[in-house]
């Protein structure tokens, strides 16, 4: 987990996110900054990436039209990663892990 800096921001970049391995799913749980949100919506769209698991956005409180709230590869949860609830944020990382780990049809 990265904390979001000048340096940080747009860490996972286009160019970084190609770099993953055909097929990856991303989760994110650090802050929305560090991945490049309209990159992570192109790899998704031509298949590199398989899917993202958000619990942080770049902006925050997520916009209305955002593409995030219904591309069909994308899950959202609302901070759930924030200490305050850790054992309920566990339970839904874990269901969402195994969901990712599931072969794709």
């Amino acid at each position: 987990m990265l904390p979001h800096t000048k340096e940080t921001h747009h860490f996972l970049n286009h160019e970084k996110l190609l770099l993953l391995p055909k097929g990856t799913a991303i989760i994110s749980l650090s802050r929305g900054a560090i991945i490049d949100t309209n990159a992570l919506l192109k790899l998704l769209d031509s298949g590199h990436l398989r899917g993202a698991f958000l619990d942080v956005f770049e902006e925050e409180p997520l916009a209305k039209d955002s593409p995030l709230w219904d591309h069909p590869k994308v899950t959202l949860t609302p901070h759930q990663s924030a200490p305050t609830q850790i054992i309920e944020a566990a339970k839904e990382i874990t269901l969402l892990l195994k969901k990712f780990r599931q072969p794709v049809t």
